[in-house]
């Protein structure tokens, strides 16, 4: 069943009371949470000796499987969300090439592991293929909202020609979120990312938010005329606005720069 998750529902939040996110498998009355577990849940439970398994069986295949799974998992997504839903372009762009960087570990693992193979797990759909391609749809959607190929045949062909094979894969197609629909969501996407960012550093007790006109190399987190600035800033504000107010020429970012400098030499 789809889930709103603009108003989530009371199953999902009894189901999933601790991360309160999908997905959730329901099997027997009971709830299974978090794709990697969901997987290997199904693995277990539906193994049969007619299908391949989708963990291997060897121990050290099986490891090395998870290891990838949790990089593509942490440093993948992680990419994606600063991508398209950075607070600043200059978190933005530093993202699409973190992007990048990810995707090229990507490149060579599956050169090394999947040499001669169709997939990452062989010549059949394996645990690293599936993680990877469920991030498929938003490769596609960060490609298209910034203008930057991910993956091409000069930096990925490895990972291009796979991507290919499990787009058309019988039990994947008609699978992938289509990408139009991906781009038409990103902006609830971006909010969402963006309040939980801004939710975060100021629970967290060392931000404040202060006047746009201090600099505009501030944390910038809203289109308002406000901004996100770090505590150890805080006296450098305040001298800030004094000089502004005695000299209206001065260029108010480069003292910034070198009080948040000095600031931070300060502090070691």
């Amino acid at each position: 069943m789809e889930e709103d998750l603009g108003s989530k529902s009371e199953l999902l939040l009894q189901s999933n009371p601790i991360y309160k996110k999908v997905p959730v498998l329901f099997h027997d009355d009971r709830a299974i949470c978090d794709s990697p577990i969901i997987i290997e849940y199904i693995d277990t439970v539906w193994n049969t000796p007619d299908s391949p398994p989708i963990l291997p069986l060897d121990p050290y295949d099986r490891a090395v499987a998870k290891f990838w799974g949790v990089f593509i998992d942490d440093k993948l997504y992680s990419a994606f969300r600063w991508t398209i839903g950075g607070l600043t372009e200059a978190v933005r762009v530093a993202n699409v090439e973190e992007l990048h960087s990810v995707l090229q570990v990507l490149e060579t693992a599956l050169g090394k592991y999947g040499e001669g193979k169709r997939f990452f797990g062989g010549d059949s759909l394996g645990y690293v293929d599936i993680v990877l391609g469920s991030a498929l749809g938003w490769i596609k959607t960060a490609e298209i909202l910034t203008e930057v190929k991910f993956l091409d045949e000069e930096k990925t062909p490895l990972l291009l020609t796979w991507a290919e094979r499990f787009c058309a894969h019988s039990a994947v197609k008609g699978l992938i979120p289509e990408t139009e629909k991906l781009v038409q969501l990103s902006p609830f996407v971006k909010l969402s990312w963006k309040s939980k960012t801004e939710a975060s550093i100021v629970a967290a007790g060392d931000f404040f938010w202060v006047d746009k006109e201090i600099g505009d190399n501030a944390y910038e987190a809203s289109s308002t005329d406000n901004v996100l600035i770090h505590k150890k800033e805080v006296n450098m504000v305040s001298k800030l606005k004094s000089l502004k107010n005695d000299n209206d020429n001065i260029d108010m970012n480069t003292m910034r720069k070198k009080e948040f400098k000095s600031t931070h030499l300060e502090d070691g």
